[in-house]
């Protein structure tokens, strides 16, 4: 049977359905317990007492129990994060003032697909190598407080929805969400995601591009790059730029990137540089990006386009890739919020093109969800990625 007690067959082999787990609901006390082991999981607490408790509720069996705590996972996702900025949570309110919408379980099954069947979608979906960046989590990762507190429960969900890698976005005065570099690599790759590239940034002021010195800023760049090689990171990405209105700013911008990527170089390590929508912008008879990617060295500078802010630039995606192939060896796959949903990117013509263009690898990442909930849209964008044909 299923949640709801309806006959159904297991579509997964060890994710049964029982009569049992519909038990919890009704019973008060039981449904305390899985409340308590809920808490536990979602603030990361001690597997083994959560574990002890889902066993007070369950026939004894471990497909069972494996299927209790995968439930607690789903409940931590619809539940917790939601609007929770600054780390408060909403898990428990949902089981107190809603404990009778939870308890018959129409809050998960609104757009009628059950909480199984959303399990069932994770681990059929085709698999693929998909890297998330984990900016989109900011809000529930994003300083070394909410690292430490969330981190196990997070990254472990982004694992489950289909990611392989992560894009960090941490780094700040030699360690990566408070943490040594080589602490913090150690804590990812435990997740089970593999760290395929760095966001971090000194964009330079106006008196630095006046004057074409820059010394100070390369001075930051060489901790910075050390404290990446020491993390095993090979991809260190300049995530954002001052925009830049006049050439000859323009050319002292391309001295700096590929000066920067001769360091990297140095270091074994590939610089990039990430583009948004001003980069668009016309500067005289050009454009930044355009001049970036003429006037930098493909030994030096490699380029992470941002298909969502190219065409909020006015620019396609595909004439990029198609007219400078070889220099985005990466993709930031983004959309307004979750991917596919909003019909203003192209995202089969892109990927059609990754293999022309020379595109190594790419990440996706959501500035905001359609919902407060942020693990819930990323959900949806892995499921869309995972499921579309064209991306291999």
């Amino acid at each position: 049977m299923d949640i709801l007690g309806r006959e159904q067959s297991s579509p997964v082999a060890g994710v049964p359905y029982r009569e049992g787990i519909f038990s919890v609901w009704n019973d008060p006390a039981k449904f305390g317990l899985f409340y308590h082991a809920a808490l536990l999981y979602e603030n990361g607490g001690d597997a083994a007492r959560m574990l002890s408790l889902l066993a007070r509720v369950s026939d004894g069996t471990e497909e069972y129990n494996k299927a209790m705590r995968m439930k607690v996972q789903l409940l931590c996702d619809y539940y917790t994060y939601d609007g929770a900025y600054e780390g408060s949570y909403t898990l428990g309110n949902a089981f107190t003032a809603g404990s009778s919408i939870i308890v018959d379980y129409r809050a998960i099954s609104n757009d009628d697909i059950s909480v199984s069947y959303r399990l069932t979608e994770e681990m059929t979906a085709p698999k693929k190598e998909m890297g998330v960046q984990l900016y989109s989590v900011r809000s529930l990762i994003g300083t070394p407080e909410l690292f430490a507190k969330n981190h196990k429960y997070v990254l472990s969900r982004l694992v489950q929805m289909g990611y392989t890698s992560a894009e960090v976005a941490s780094y700040e005065g030699g360690k990566f969400s408070g943490l040594s570099p080589k602490e913090f690599r150690s804590v990812i790759n435990s997740a089970g995601l593999e760290i395929s590239s760095s966001h971090t940034t000194r964009p330079l002021t106006r008196a630095e591009l006046a004057s074409g010195d820059y010394s100070e800023a390369l001075s930051w760049w060489e901790e910075c790059i050390a404290a990446h090689k020491e993390a095993g990171i090979t991809r260190l990405i300049m995530s954002y730029a001052n925009k830049i209105d006049n050439e000859a700013g323009l050319k002292v911008m391309a001295e700096y990137l590929n000066a920067i990527g001769e360091m990297c170089n140095a270091a074994g390590i590939r610089f990039g540089y990430h583009n948004h929508s001003a980069e668009l912008e016309r500067v005289g008879r050009t454009t930044m990006l355009d001049y970036l990617l003429t006037n930098t060295d493909p030994a030096k500078v490699f380029f992470q386009l941002d298909v969502y802010w190219t065409v909020m630039g006015g620019a396609s995606p595909v004439e990029y890739m198609q007219k400078y192939a070889g220099r985005f060896e990466m993709i930031h796959i983004k959309d307004k919020y979750e991917i596919g949903q909003s019909g203003m990117v192209g995202f089969e013509p892109i990927f059609r093109n990754f293999r022309k263009a020379g595109v190594q690898a790419f990440v996706v990442e959501m500035e905001y969800a359609s919902t407060p909930n942020i693990l819930k849209g990323l959900r949806e964008s892995a499921l869309y990625l995972r499921n579309a044909e064209y991306v291999k």
